[in-house]
């Protein structure tokens, strides 16, 4: 009877844990698609891929010899201007509640904090992987018609790593906005997160990797996981320490790392 008991609570106990998930997703995802910037960046991104394709795509004066790398590597580089608009949105998601107060009735309804920021980085994740797949398959479609209408013979092949690059750029979009998303959780400033999201790619690992090389370290790229998570958009990854699926887990344990840091902290702070 006792064990009956305890499994009939179990069931309970599951029940109500995926309900205030499901509650709790809800509610990110409405206060997500409401704010007209969230759409703005994330359109600006996306038809920045879009138009460089089709301007490559028309223009290219040797089509024939545009092969179906070469076109995934475009796709794949140009979203990295696509991926860091959603890393923005996430930052913007988080600070702008911590910023205008608007995660207290969120933190009410939810008293275990965990669960309301593990159910906010669910929506921004599975957003992420949205508009990464549009963002990676619509171009390089659009993209294989016009060069095979002007003589070149594109397809989709697993052999050259195109087929790679269009699977993986969603996970890469995931990690950047929950890249974003951690250090909103940490820092909660709008200006800060937004400075590192953008700083850290361009500048700061560029610095580490040019310490580590005059320090004569072997193989810096393993000490740096945002370049070893662009295996996951390239489709030669021989220069690539930890290879594609590993530079993309390298990049990931890293971010929840930020996560777990941020929800630990933040289920203490005062908000």
């Amino acid at each position: 009877r006792a064990a009956r008991g305890g499994a009939a609570a179990a069931r309970r106990s599951g029940r109500c844990l995926v309900t205030t998930m499901s509650n709790v997703a809800a509610a990110e995802w409405l206060k997500l698609r409401t704010i007209p910037l969230h759409y703005i960046l994330v359109s600006v991104g996306a038809a920045f891929v879009m138009v460089i394709v089709v301007l490559v795509a028309a223009l290219n004066g040797d089509p024939e010899f545009f092969f179906s790398d070469d076109l995934a590597n475009l796709v794949g580089v140009t979203s990295v201007v696509a991926a860091l608009s959603v890393s923005g949105v996430s930052v913007l998601a988080i600070t702008g509640e911590f910023a205008h107060n608007t995660i207290r009735p969120t933190l009410a309804a939810v008293p275990d904090r965990s669960r309301a920021f593990l159910g906010k980085g669910l929506v921004l994740a599975a957003v992420a992987a949205a508009v990464g797949a549009i963002t990676a398959w619509v171009p390089y479609l659009v993209g294989l018609v016009i060069f095979n209408a002007r003589g070149a013979d594109i397809g989709i092949s697993g052999d050259d790593g195109s087929l790679a690059i269009l699977v993986g750029l969603p996970f890469f979009f995931v990690l950047l906005a929950l890249f974003g998303y951690g250090l909103g959780l940490l820092l909660r400033s709008l200006p800060g997160a937004l400075a590192i999201v953008i700083l850290w790619p361009l500048l700061v690992e560029g610095i580490i990797a040019s310490v580590l090389n005059v320090a004569g370290v072997d193989e810096p790229l393993q000490f740096l996981p945002y370049q070893s998570s662009f295996a996951l958009v390239t489709a030669d990854t021989d220069d690539f320490f930890y290879g594609r699926v590993g530079g993309g887990v390298f990049f990931g344990l890293v971010v929840l790392v930020l996560i777990a840091g941020g929800i630990a902290i933040n289920s203490r702070r005062d908000v």
